[in-house]
């Protein structure tokens, strides 16, 4: 079996762009999306679905490449794939370790990381789309993933201007916004459903994290930092390419990185920045310590519900407790720095994967 590496994400993190970068390398290899059984959406072709059943992902890496053409162009030293964790559901601590423990000790893990407001807006303001380089609609070469090709191209002519998401702050009925903006480039969502979605990406984070902590081949990664990192991510990961070889492939990708949209897209843009922020300086201090998992985000099997230790979160809520609490509230402050989620969204389990 060849050797073999995988990037850990959420999505809408750069990971397309940076697979496609190292595929890009004559001695890399990326195919797919592994997936952990999705809800929501049926799976595409490039989706390398995982569930309890999955015991190795290179095994299920290797079954899904099969005879690719590019090994018999090149002399290829690794063979990777990216696993994308999207906010459709939340997942029991349990799915992330038996993702893990399917992965060999040795592999190289790049942990993808970006704002958690950038990671918003590109999924509600802007949508999961990619957008194709010149250079890949020509189809010049063979290095862009031919599992992600139909997929990508299919969104590529997706050319709508972003959308505002107008996240509801205070007592107006939701109905009544939605009757008011329908035929307008405004999506409404309440602060509730805002808080939750990030707060999945935080949750994601904080166990992958946790979880590459106890591995010594991993790399922790922002978007912002993929290109100036790219030379470095590729040798990390086994590619033998030159100085001179990143540059040409850094200035004409196959997938094109998409501008950073505007945080005053989320409004109120000052309270959407100030909450992202807290998660992100959250979890960045997380990856630099010492703590597990279970020290800050501690699942609780009885109740299904996830209680995140964080002073600066817990004064959030307690700031914004008169627009988000309710009789169906998924958020219970539970004082001095603890915040209790009851999730609305589906929680997926090892033992429902195959429900």
């Amino acid at each position: 079996m060849r050797d073999s590496f995988f990037i850990l994400s959420n999505g809408r993190t750069g990971s397309t762009w940076l697979s496609s970068l190292l595929n890009d390398c004559d001695d890399l290899l990326t195919r797919g999306e592994l997936k952990w059984r999705p809800i929501g959406f049926k799976p595409s072709p490039h989706h390398f679905i995982v569930d309890h059943t999955t015991s190795s992902l290179p095994a299920l890496l290797e079954e899904k490449i099969g005879p690719d053409p590019k090994f018999t162009t090149h002399e290829i030293r690794a063979c990777g794939s990216k696993m994308v964790f999207d906010p459709q559901c939340l997942l029991e601590p349990e799915i992330y370790g038996h993702i893990f423990r399917a992965i060999p000790a040795e592999a190289p893990l790049i942990h993808l990381r970006r704002s958690y407001l950038e990671v918003f807006l590109s999924f509600n303001a802007r949508g999961a789309i990619h957008r194709l380089s010149e250079r890949a609609q020509k189809n010049e070469g063979q290095s862009l993933d031919w599992t992600m090709r139909d997929q990508i191209a299919g969104q590529n002519a997706d050319h709508r201007p972003p959308q505002l998401v107008l996240i509801q702050w205070g007592r107006l009925r939701l109905f009544l916004l939605d009757r008011l903006l329908r035929k307008s480039q405004v999506q409404v969502m309440s602060l509730s459903h805002f808080m939750e979605e990030i707060l999945t990406y935080f949750i994601h984070d904080v166990y992958l994290a946790s979880f590459m902590k106890e591995r010594k081949a991993t790399r922790f990664v922002d978007y912002a930092e993929i290109s100036s990192r790219f030379s470095e991510l590729a040798s990390f990961v086994g590619s033998q390419l030159q100085p001179q070889q990143t540059n040409a492939l850094l200035q004409t990708p196959f997938v094109e990185k998409l501008p950073n949209l505007p945080p005053e897209l989320a409004w109120p843009s000052q309270m959407a920045s100030y909450f992202c922020e807290v998660l992100d300086d959250e979890i960045r201090a997380f990856t630099l310590s010492a703590d597990r998992a279970e020290d800050v985000a501690r699942w609780d099997t009885r109740t299904r519900s996830f209680t995140i230790r964080s002073q600066r979160l817990a004064d959030f809520m307690e700031m914004s407790e008169a627009a988000w609490k309710g009789r169906k509230s998924a958020f219970r402050l539970q004082r001095p720095d603890t915040v209790v989620i009851r999730p609305r969204k589906p929680i997926r389990a090892a033992v429902e994967a195959t429900a």
